[in-house]
C-alpha cells in the first residue's frame, strides 16, 4: 500500500526481509504529507454509534456544495477476501447517494480495520521493533488518509466519518492519536462531535454533552463543532441561537475552568419529522461549521 523504495535498507534473515526500523520509515513518509492547503473535517460520535453521523455528514457535504469528498471510518474486523465490507445491511453510503448521486462511493472512500491493519503488518511485520497501536499504527493510519485523499483527487475539503463513538477500544487504539498526528501534519484538520442534548426525551439535558467532552479530553482530543441532538420530541424552536447560546453556557460553567469550550449548535432529531427542516438549520449556521479563515 505504502511505496517506499527509497527507505532504508532491508536485511534478510532466512531468506525474509525485515524492516530494520519502523518508526524511521513512518516519519520519513508523514514528513512528506502534504495536503496543499485542504481542509479535513472529522465527525465523531459518542455515547452511541447509532446517533445520525451519516446523516449529519451527508448533510456537512452539501454544505461545501463542491470540490470535497468523504471518507468512512469502520473499525470492526470483519472484511471479505477482497478487503470490502462483506455485510448485507445498508451502509452509510447508502445515506450519502441519498445527497451527492454523482460520487461513486467506494474503494478510496472506505477505511476499515481489518484490511488496514493486515497492510500495516504485511509492510511492517518482521519489524525489530515492537510495534504498537500509538504510535505506529496512529502514524500508518494518518498516512493512509493522505493517500486516500490523493486517490480521490486532491479536494479542497475532506469529510472524514469515524464509525462508532471515539471511546471504542477499535478507535481510541490508535484512529484518535492518528486524528492527532493528521491535525500536526494538516493545521486545518478540524474534529465535530456528535452527541445528544437530553436524556429520555425529558427536554433539554447538557450532562451527556459534559460527559462527552469529559472522556475526549482524557483521550486528549479537542473538538471544534459540538453537533447536540435535541430529543426526538422536542418542540420547534424560533430562537435557535438563543438555544445554542445556553447549551454553551451550561456546557462551559461544568467544564474545568480555563478550558476553551467548543462551539455549540443544536441540531433536530436525526430520524422522522425533524429530518424535515435539517439541512436548512446547518446552513443556517455555514460560517460557523465551515469558517471561509
Amino acid at each position: 500500500m505504502l511505496g517506499t523504495s527509497s527507505m532504508r535498507p532491508q536485511c534478510t534473515i532466512e531468506g525474509r526481509d525485515f524492516v530494520r526500523d519502523a518508526s524511521d520509515i513512518l516519519d520519513q513518509l508523514l514528513a512528506a504529507v502534504d495536503f496543499e492547503g485542504a481542509r479535513i473535517h472529522v465527525i465523531l460520535g459518542y455515547p452511541r454509534s447509532d446517533i445520525g453521523k451519516a446523516e449529519l455528514t451527508a448533510r456537512l457535504g452539501q454544505l461545501l456544495v463542491r470540490d470535497f469528498s468523504i471518507i468512512k471510518v469502520d473499525g470492526f474486523l470483519n472484511t471479505n477476501k477482497d478487503g470490502r465490507h462483506p455485510s448485507r445491511v445498508a451502509n452509510d453510503f447508502v445515506v450519502y447517494r441519498r445527497f451527492h448521486e454523482d460520487i461513486a462511493f467506494g474503494g478510496p472512500h472506505l477505511i476499515l480495520n481489518a484490511p488496514l491493519m493486515q497492510s500495516f503488518l504485511e509492510r511492517f511485520g518482521e519489524c525489530s521493533e515492537h510495534l504498537m497501536f500509538c504510535p505506529h499504527m496512529a502514524k500508518f493510519f494518518a498516512i493512509e488518509i493522505h493517500n486516500r485523499w490523493r486517490a480521490l483527487g486532491k479536494p479542497s475539503n475532506l469529510l472524514i466519518e469515524i464509525g462508532g463513538t471515539f471511546a471504542d477500544a477499535e478507535v481510541s487504539a490508535y484512529i484518535v492519536p492518528g486524528i492527532g498526528i493528521l491535525r500536526e501534519s494538516c493545521p486545518r484538520t478540524r474534529s465535530f462531535l456528535l452527541t445528544e442534548a437530553g436524556f429520555n426525551e425529558e427536554g433539554i439535558k447538557t450532562r451527556p454533552i459534559v460527559m462527552a467532552l469529559a472522556a475526549a479530553r482524557q483521550l486528549g482530543m479537542r473538538f471544534e463543532i459540538v453537533f447536540a441532538r435535541l430529543p426526538m420530541n422536542f418542540p420547534d424552536v424560533d430562537d435557535r441561537d438563543h438555544l445554542n447560546h445556553y447549551v454553551k453556557l451550561k456546557i462551559r460553567d461544568s467544564l474545568v475552568c480555563g478550558l476553551r469550550p467548543p462551539g455549540v449548535l443544536c441540531i433536530p432529531y436525526f430520524q422522522r419529522a425533524g429530518l424535515a427542516g435539517y439541512s436548512e438549520e446547518l446552513d443556517r449556521s455555514r460560517g460557523i461549521i465551515f469558517p471561509t479563515d
